[in-house]
């Protein structure tokens, strides 16, 4: 099920607008077939990379269309200890339009939530959003890195423990 959100930039911060508004900035998040149809044909979204910005797996980059500037990138999906998940990858793409912009994602709804202040353009927008990503992947390697030490313990002291029983 597709979700279509609208957003202006407003004294330095993304806010959301009515739906029947005009805005500055597009959410499609799981975008549906009509929704995808209208990123394709009404704001001339190639097929193929419109699929690239839902596909997890896809490289991140960045091309140049003739009608808008694109930024594929990959961001890490929320971890939540007690949910007991894999840390997972999300895909998201940037279409920097002249005067609007637009963010497919295929997971994430609050993509454009609480980016903080000083967000005045489009530029400044893309950047948080970039910034974001790698903070949040810092996060999953500090994490990684916590459980990796844990794990590492956990096989020294059995080991040790196998020893001193064949001691014994």
């Amino acid at each position: 099920m597709g979700m279509r959100k609208k957003y202006n930039l407003q004294v330095g911060q993304v806010v959301t607008v009515r739906k029947e508004d005009a805005a500055q900035v597009e959410l499609f998040c799981n975008p549906t077939e009509v929704e995808k149809k209208y990123l394709t044909e009404h704001l001339k979204i190639d097929e193929h990379t419109l699929a690239s910005a839902l596909d997890p797996d896809e490289l991140s980059r960045l091309e140049f269309e003739p009608a808008h500037k694109v930024i594929l990138f990959n961001r890490p999906k929320v971890y939540a200890p007690t949910m007991r998940r894999k840390l997972g990858i999300g895909s998201a793409g940037l279409f920097l339009y002249g005067d609007h912009v637009v963010v497919v994602t295929s997971d994430d709804d609050a993509i454009l939530e609480n980016l903080g202040s000083k967000v005045t353009d489009f530029n400044a927008l893309a950047l948080r959003l970039l910034y974001r990503s790698i903070s949040h992947f810092t996060e999953h390697l500090r994490i990684i890195n916590k459980m990796g030490d844990e794990i590492q313990d956990k096989l020294a002291s059995s080991l040790e423990n196998k020893y001193l029983l064949q001691m014994f």
